[in-house]
């Protein structure tokens, strides 16, 4: 059987474009915050307020501490080493995800009273221990290397420097709350998306959820939104068009840039490998998309968030979208897709 692309909504390339346009604006973003930087001195409203780690137990959450500490003291990590912290899982039987960050808030909250509650926190789950993944089993995945380097210092890149690398434009973004995200994965998407102050505020009261167009397959491994089926269809098809137009304004800038120092046509090549995510979110009953330019998110309504759902009940719930070439998406195509979850925001009034 022959093996069917992913789900896009353009040609590969130009998703591909669009993924590593992001990836680069995001990084370089990034690398002015750091130790020596224009932007070091000056984080606050542009970084996390605090970045927690959850571990399992307290000896994991001690050498989570000395990786932060050897990480920071090399440059790597932007803004105070008092800004990262390490919270590990209570004793006893295993919590979950759901368990440590209750306890994680838990703990701001006796830490701090309710000051926590008016900044913006980064919590990466990094408590497993790692058993389908043994070579990272004693510093933990959070700290696995990737074949990057974010600091520009000459080594490669944690795991938790590209999750900082890519959520480092949501600061601005978003309200104060906690931001969850999982420190075994690294996302990839596009521009980071601009709210509208109406979807703030609902942010604010509930959650805002990253989601990402898979296969029915991938789905059954993940959360699902079934999100109203026409509202999706109508902002894909907007979001694209504007995606489209973006990169003719693109193009047209470049071949009226003046020919000394322009760089050939054949040279103006992309770098290829980017996954491709859409931003989906989960709010008091709404979810919202992420635009592919500068207009501001609109709202679509979330029926149902299910949770490693089977195919027929993906389709049930109606949750399967056709495939973006059988709904009219030039250049579109794989088979069909639904929304799955990854990282998401808890506003500070929820």
């Amino acid at each position: 059987m022959a093996h069917l692309p992913a789900p896009h909504f353009q040609s590969i390339s130009a998703e591909q474009k669009t993924m590593c346009d992001g990836a680069h604006a995001r990084l370089r973003t990034y690398r002015r915050m750091l130790r020596g930087g224009e932007l070091a001195n000056d984080l606050r409203g542009r970084f996390w307020d605090v970045v927690v780690l959850t571990a399992a137990n307290a000896r994991q959450a001690a050498v989570y501490d000395a990786q932060l500490d050897r990480l920071h003291a090399r440059g790597q990590l932007p803004g105070d080493r008092a800004t990262y912290l390490v919270v590990a899982d209570p004793p006893g039987a295993r919590v979950g995800s759901g368990g440590a960050t209750l306890h994680v808030m838990l703990k701001l909250q006796a830490s701090t009273d309710d000051a926590w509650t008016r900044g913006r926190i980064l919590l990466l789950h990094a408590g497993g221990y790692s058993e389908r993944s043994p070579a990272h089993g004693t510093l933990g995945k959070a700290f696995g290397q990737l074949p990057m380097d974010a600091a520009d210092v000459g080594v490669p890149a944690t795991i938790l420097e590209a999750q900082l690398v890519n959520f480092v434009d949501l600061v601005t973004q978003l309200p104060p709350g906690v931001f969850v995200s999982s420190a075994d994965v690294a996302l990839q998407f596009g521009d980071t998306p601009a709210l509208s102050d109406e979807t703030r505020e609902k942010a604010s009261w509930g959650i805002l959820a990253l989601g990402h167009v898979g296969d029915l397959k991938t789905g059954e491994q993940h959360g699902v939104f079934a999100c109203d089926r026409e509202s999706l269809r109508a902002f894909a098809a907007e979001a694209t068009a504007a995606e489209e137009e973006k990169e003719k304004e693109k193009d047209a800038a470049a071949d009226a840039a003046p020919a000394a120092g322009r760089r050939p046509w054949w040279r103006r090549r992309w770098a290829r490998g980017c996954p491709r995510p859409l931003a989906a979110a989960a709010a008091e009953g709404v979810a919202i998309e992420e635009p592919r330019g500068p207009r501001k998110v609109a709202a679509l309504e979330c029926v149902r968030c299910l949770q490693k759902p089977s195919s027929s009940t993906m389709h049930a719930s109606g949750a399967v979208m056709p495939s973006p070439s059988s709904m009219g998406f030039r250049g579109g195509g794989g088979p069909e897709w639904v929304l799955t979850d990854s990282a998401f925001h808890i506003g500070y009034r929820a």
